[in-house]
């Protein structure tokens, strides 16, 4: 098969199934797995797929410019699965951040119904509300500069009172995570350095993540995997995940 051919039909794949695997690619053809990694790189620069660990996806729109109540249709049963992993972790008396995220808002309604005593700090509004009748929870909201969504809140005014407590656990959301790399991303620099400074002061970091983020990226590295301890996923890690995440000492869940 001419080399065009093979990356018209890899580029339909991509486009059909939302991503593709190098190594399965390489088996389908018949080629190595060099020759399907040019494809990919040439496909990418024509702007029809985004190269990602291991494989290609989508060039995908930007979910995180929609707002909390847009995106908590999306995924709803493996936000639940990550809920339920994340509630496995947190104990009586912690002190728990809670990030911008629609899993967050999971996690705060079963905190609520669990009658834990808890601090958790957060700068969702919907995770504030959905505390403000958790009697047993001392809640902390951050306040700050309104985001762009208008669904919570980061500022230099709202890195300060993050950076004023220590946590025992941080739940935190991402736009997409290099398990090549190590990098761990989001869309803003803003929200970007409000997660940062979190994840500096918690004893225990969490990435909370949909599979598909696993080959996804944003604009601004707000971390890297060594600097957290776990990724909780809403389903059962794949074999070279796993391993890719294990050379930085973070386990996926």
């Amino acid at each position: 098969m001419f080399a065009g051919k093979r990356q018209e039909e890899i580029a339909a794949a991509v486009t059909e199934r939302g991503s593709v695997k190098v190594a399965e690619l390489a088996s389908h053809y018949g080629v190595t797995e060099d020759l399907i990694r040019k494809d990919l790189t040439l496909l990418e620069k024509k702007g029809l797929l985004k190269k990602v660990y291991g494989g290609a996806v989508t060039v995908r729109e930007n979910l995180h410019r929609y707002s909390y109540k847009e995106r908590s249709a999306l995924y709803t049963e493996e936000r639940g699965e990550i809920a339920a992993k994340a509630m496995k972790m947190i104990r009586p008396g912690m002190v728990l951040f809670l990030d911008t995220s629609a899993t967050s808002v999971l996690i705060a309604d079963k905190i609520r119904e669990s009658g834990m005593m808890l601090t958790v700090v957060t700068d969702m509004i919907a995770v504030m509300e959905a505390l403000l009748e958790a009697n047993d929870v001392k809640l902390i909201f951050t306040g700050g500069l309104i985001n762009e969504t208008r669904d919570a809140f980061w500022s230099a005014f709202a890195q300060r009172a993050v950076s004023a407590y220590r946590y025992d656990l941080a739940l935190i959301g991402t736009a997409g995570i290099n398990l090549e790399k190590g990098w761990i991303y989001t869309y803003s620099e803003e929200d970007g350095l409000l997660k940062r400074a979190v994840n500096e002061r918690a004893e225990v970091t969490c990435i909370l993540t949909e599979a598909h983020k696993l080959r996804e990226e944003g604009d601004y590295i707000y971390a890297e995997l060594r600097d957290v301890q776990k990724i909780l996923l809403g389903r059962m890690p794949e074999k070279e995940e796993a391993e890719a995440a294990r050379k930085y000492r973070t386990e996926i869940r």
